[in-house]
Order: structure tokens, then C-alpha cells, then sequence
């Protein structure tokens, strides 16, 4: 194996081909964990190396289990190769680092951010909390839309929305907007507000509700509500410095309702064009 020319990082990764991967700690995607063997797998399919040591021929860590990311045990194989990477990086060989989640996008063809590297009082490695991390989960996808009774029409209305079809496609739309862009979208984190989507802009957090608008002024009125109060509940929930985005799935039939949303800080917005964001 030919030792390879470290190239510089703009804070981003675009693919894994030609890279030489080494894997630490758990990884898993959506559907689940993700052994090891698979993860060699995917890397070779995706025209890189795997290594299951790492060494300085290694171009690309890829970072499981960041439920903890602060690495105290010097002893233990999972810091170890996270501390490798940063005595790289110090010594002027820029070693990429993504999350599990930037795995499954670089497989999925999709870029991945490359973790920052920090060195704590006590000599571990880890790699501190980027803006959102708190609130932006993984890659968005969109789900398929479901099918209610009738009779469902009593129970929860923004989870009755999402599974219109109406309110997917308007989401999928969205998405493919800001990839555009080179924006990634995502889902929230476990335990953060149950909004639609999330993504960050210029360093600013925005988060979106989808609403669907139905047929006639009252199904309107009564979805553009729902999407306000929502996005004003999540807004005080997380108490940061959020973007709050109403996204309906076309323009409102009534004009009062941009002004009432830039009264509250609030962007309305709805494809194609999805001004205002």
C-alpha cells in the first residue's frame, strides 16, 4: 500500500473513494448497528481502504458511539485512534474524522462534516459539540405516506400531517431546495422538539414545520395556527438562538398571515422558490 499525500479539509468530506478508513467504536445507521465486518464492506464498495488499524497510511476515521464523545481512557482502543488522528493533525497531516451519521451520508452519497479535535485537561481526546448537535439529528428522510380512518380525525393533528401526502412531498421538496445549496437537512435529535426538519445556514440553526393545507379557508387557517404554535412551542423549548420556518405546501390564500409570521420572528415560506430562507 502506497502511503497517500494528506489532503487539506474545508470542513467537509465528499466521498469515500480512495480513502483509507479505519472505524472506532459502535457505528450505526438508521436501521440499526452496524458490525464491523459490514462497515469494511460498505468503505471497499465505496471505492475506499479499510484498515482495521490505524496507522499513518489512514485518511478517514470514522467516529462511533458519540453518545460519549469525551475519551478519557488513554488505554482503550476506542480513544486511542481518536488520539491518533489528533497527533496527526498536530503534526501538520490532516487525518478526516465523521460521526457514524457522516458515515451513512458518504455511503449514501452525501457529504459529511469532518469533527473538530480537542485535547481535555485530563489528556483524552474528543471531539466537541459542533453548532446543533444538540438539536439536528440525522440525514432527513422522508417518509411514505400513510393512510387514516376517518374516524382519526380526533386524534393528534400535526401527527395526522405528517402522513398526508401532501405534507411529504412539500418536505421532499424542501430538502431537494436546500441540497441545492449543499444545505443538509436532518431530524431532530432524541429528546429535542418533534419538528418536521433542521438544518444550519451561515452558522444559524433554522427549524421548519411542514403544513399541508387541505381544501376551503377553515382547514387553512386551522393548519397555519397549528404550524405557528408548534413552531413557537419548540421555539421556547430549546431556548437557543433558533430560526423558527412555517413551510406550507403553497402560498396562503389570505395575505395577513406573513405579516402575522414576521410578527413572531417567524419565515413563511413554501415551494418553489421558498423565499425567505
Amino acid at each position: 500500500m502506497a502511503k497517500q499525500v494528506m489532503r487539506g479539509c474545508r470542513g467537509g468530506v465528499h466521498s469515500l473513494a480512495d480513502e483509507v478508513v479505519a472505524v472506532s467504536g459502535k457505528v450505526t445507521f438508521y436501521d440499526g448497528r452496524v458490525v464491523r465486518s459490514e462497515c469494511a464492506r460498505l468503505i471497499e464498495q465505496n471505492g475506499a481502504t479499510f484498515t482495521a488499524d490505524f496507522s499513518s497510511y489512514v485518511t478517514l476515521l470514522v467516529q462511533g458511539d458519540l453518545s460519549n464523545q469525551r475519551v478519557t481512557d488513554p488505554d482503550n482502543e476506542f480513544s486511542k485512534k481518536l488520539r491518533d488522528a489528533y497527533e496527526r493533525r498536530l503534526q501538520g497531516e490532516h487525518v478526516h474524522v465523521v460521526s457514524d451519521r457522516g458515515f451513512e451520508d458518504l455511503v449514501n452519497g452525501f457529504s459529511a462534516d469532518c469533527l473538530s479535535l480537542s485535547k481535555s485537561e485530563l489528556g483524552g481526546v474528543f471531539s466537541p459539540p459542533e453548532r446543533g448537535d444538540d438539536i439536528l439529528g440525522r440525514r432527513l428522510k422522508p417518509r411514505k405516506p400513510s393512510t387514516h380512518d376517518p374516524v382519526a380525525l380526533t386524534a393528534d393533528l400535526a401527527a395526522l400531517d405528517r402522513g398526508t401526502a401532501a405534507h411529504i412531498d412539500t418536505l421532499r421538496l424542501l430538502a431537494t431546495f436546500l441540497l441545492d445549496y449543499d444545505v443538509q437537512t436532518h431530524d431532530p435529535m432524541p429528546g429535542a422538539p418533534l419538528f418536521d426538519a433542521g438544518w444550519i445556514w451561515c452558522r444559524d440553526i433554522y427549524i421548519a414545520e411542514v403544513k399541508s393545507l387541505g381544501a376551503g379557508v377553515a382547514a387553512e387557517t386551522q393548519q397555519i395556527r397549528l404550524g405557528l404554535g408548534q413552531l413557537l412551542d419548540y421555539s421556547y423549548q430549546l431556548d437557543k438562538a433558533v430560526q423558527p420556518v412555517l413551510v406550507l405546501e403553497r402560498p396562503p390564500s389570505d395575505s395577513r398571515w406573513q405579516h402575522v409570521c414576521e410578527s413572531v420572528g417567524v419565515i413563511l415560506t413554501y415551494p418553489p422558490l421558498f423565499s425567505g430562507i
